[in-house]
């Protein structure tokens, strides 16, 4: 039997007509636009975003980058990035997931098979790396995050700028949903995180991401969490969520 193959394009649209309660169709007359209510479009403009920097944390953990490459660079590649596009908590609070104690065990356990390691000439020097990872995991667990609040010490221009327009619209409307779009699954996830702790009233976030072998932190979406959190966007219980 052959395998079925999902369109992504077809999938999204799935996605979106869930969320919100419609049909995406193509008609055939334009004229139809005439009956249709048409959407209102605003464009924000945000101050210049900050340089990209190197956090406390991040030059703490640079260290381990040199150990295990390639299991860890796409973090470190997004940390630099957030903390530009983000900002500096941002940056700083993906290491909560992608350095928590079971993703350290995962992150050794594929070094140790690794060629890197094996290469390693003496078991000192194999105690060493590992030793170097089991001080990330140490580093991360005590070093004091700082505390969200809604400033450039804290968020990106453009990341208050959005917390700017959705306490407008959720404070004068209980009833307001929304999607926020982003590009990389650990942005989605920040954002949600941003938004809980920073409590803007009536707006209750959540992520939906899509499902695929990837993770976040060693999360992973299934088609059963996939159409939960579909349906509690439907039902309200969320009403603001950052989509893949």
């Amino acid at each position: 039997m052959g395998e079925l193959l999902h369109n992504p394009a077809d999938c999204f649209s799935r996605t979106l007509e869930t969320l919100l309660h419609s049909k995406i169709v193509t008609a055939r007359s334009m004229s139809l636009l005439e009956h249709s209510p048409r959407p209102k479009d605003e464009t924000w403009e945000y101050d210049r975003p900050f340089r990209s920097f190197e956090t406390d944390l991040f030059r703490q953990l640079k260290p381990l980058r040199d150990i295990v490459g390639q299991n860890l660079n796409p973090s470190f590649v997004w940390a630099a990035e957030a903390s530009s596009t983000l900002g500096k908590w941002c940056s700083d609070r993906i290491w909560h997931y992608d350095l928590s104690e079971s993703e350290l065990h995962k992150i050794r356990g594929r070094y140790e098979k690794s060629r890197a390691y094996n290469s390693l000439e003496t078991a000192q020097e194999r105690e060493n790396a590992v030793n170097l990872i089991r001080q990330a995991g140490t580093i991360t667990k005590i070093h004091q995050f700082q505390d969200l609040s809604a400033t450039t010490e804290c968020l990106s221009p453009k990341v208050l700028l959005l917390h700017k327009k959705l306490s407008q619209f959720y404070t004068n409307n209980e009833k307001t949903r929304c999607i926020v779009f982003v590009e990389q699954r650990k942005t989605a996830r920040i954002l949600a995180d941003v938004f809980t702790i920073l409590r803007i009233p009536n707006l209750r976030p959540g992520i939906l991401v899509g499902v695929s072998g990837n993770t976040i932190g060693g999360q992973t979406e299934t088609w059963k969490q996939h159409e939960k959190t579909m349906d509690e966007f439907k039902a309200g219980i969320v009403n603001c969520s950052s989509i893949l």
